[in-house]
Order: structure tokens, then C-alpha cells, then sequence
């Protein structure tokens, strides 16, 4: 473990390794292994971070490693810290897809409304996933954009182009006419980006697209080719 010199390095009992470059070269056992066997009960608490204010906690959520995630969990580790980013472990477990590790973050408690701090991102907005939004929902995930934020979830999901994820959205009641800091609504977003198909199901809920000051149609057309 020496002889690496990854990017990202944990100081644990003055020896310097990457959680993730483990996670990335070896299985979950390992992992669990060097965190546990080793003394290094790290990250626990926001005392010990991994460098970019990561804990081992976030990388494990971040990497899918569910065994590692409740191990993690069980031995106490702090289920609200936030990296630089402002991401909770639930937030990066979002962002990558990864169902069953928010599942069991949800379970221990973790904040499914929380916000980051610079860009007001929640789970929901960060999950570009149908399956990890689903869970997200379910389990009382606010569906539309709260007073202090910037996107909606379905904006984003417009914007890049989710059309499942958008669906999803909509048939749990997001707001169509939700409009973001920029003054965009999810459908002028998608007509800026090009998503003729997203273009197509936000039309098809009746929303006018003669929106502000820029018809979408308009905007479609300003794309460049």
C-alpha cells in the first residue's frame, strides 16, 4: 500500500492509500478489510476526511459497494457528512445509480431532502436514474423544486435528455411550468438541448410552447447543427 500514490490519499496512522483506488483494483472484502482489520476505523466521524473532504462512507456509496456501505453503517459511521461538493453519501449513491445502497441509507435514516449548500442539488436532482428516482419517491422525495433552489428534478431530467426519468417525474405530479433561475421552463430546456423526444412528451401534457420571451420552437431551431 506504499507504493501507491493515488490522487485522493486517506492519512490513517500515518500511512497514505485511496479508499476508491482499493475499491477500484479489489472487491468488496478487501475493502472492508483495510478499513476495518487495519485500525482504520476512518471517517466516522467529521473529524477524519478523505481528501477532497470525502469520507469512506461517500466513496463506498459513490462506488456501489453495498457490503462496505453497511459495514460502514453498522460501525457508526456519519451518515449526514458532506464533501466539497456539498454531496451526503445518500447524494453520490443517487448520482451513480446505485439502488440498493440508497435503499439502505434510507433505512438508517439518511436525509432524503438534504440539499447541498453552493447549488441547492438534492438525490433527486443528481439521479439520472429511473430506478434510483423511483426509490428516491417513494420514500418522500420532494418532486418538485423547493423555494431556495435552482432546478427542478424534472428540468434536469429534461434538460439531459431522461425521458424515462421525465415520465416518472410527471406521473408523481412535478410542476410543467416550473420555471429555473435562468427563467427556463423543463420544456424550453429541452427544446435548447436538442431533445426532440423529450420536446415531444412535454407537448404532450398540453403545455404551450410559446413560453416567455423565446417560443421553444424557437429555441430549437437557434441549435446549431
Amino acid at each position: 500500500m506504499n507504493n501507491w500514490m493515488p490522487h485522493n490519499k486517506c492519512i490513517i496512522h500515518s500511512s497514505q492509500f485511496s479508499v476508491r483506488d482499493i475499491g477500484d483494483r479489489f472487491d468488496s472484502g478487501v475493502l472492508m478489510y483495510v478499513l476495518l482489520c487495519f485500525s482504520c476505523l476512518i471517517c466516522f466521524s467529521s473529524s477524519f476526511y478523505c481528501f477532497p473532504g470525502n469520507t469512506a462512507l461517500t466513496y463506498a456509496c459513490a462506488g456501489g459497494f453495498l457490503d462496505v456501505v453497511k459495514v460502514l453503517l453498522k460501525e457508526g459511521a456519519n451518515i449526514e457528512d458532506h464533501n466539497e461538493n456539498g454531496h451526503t453519501p445518500l447524494m453520490e449513491a443517487a448520482s451513480a445509480g446505485h439502488v440498493e445502497v440508497a435503499r439502505v441509507l434510507l433505512e438508517y435514516g439518511a436525509g432524503i431532502n438534504t440539499h447541498s449548500n453552493e447549488f441547492k442539488e438534492s438525490a433527486l436532482t443528481l439521479a439520472c436514474y429511473k430506478e434510483v428516482a423511483r426509490l428516491l419517491l417513494d420514500s418522500g422525495a420532494q418532486v418538485n423544486m423547493p423555494a431556495d433552489s435552482f432546478e427542478s428534478p424534472l428540468t434536469l431530467a429534461a434538460c439531459g435528455g431522461h425521458v424515462e426519468l421525465a415520465a416518472l417525474l410527471i406521473e408523481r405530479g412535478a410542476n410543467l411550468e416550473e420555471v429555473n433561475d435562468e427563467g427556463y421552463t423543463p420544456l424550453m430546456e429541452a427544446a435548447r438541448e436538442g431533445h426532440e423526444e423529450m420536446v415531444a412528451l412535454l407537448l404532450a401534457q398540453g403545455i404551450h410552447s410559446g413560453h416567455g420571451s423565446q417560443s421553444c420552437v424557437e429555441l430549437y431551431f437557434m441549435i446549431p447543427v
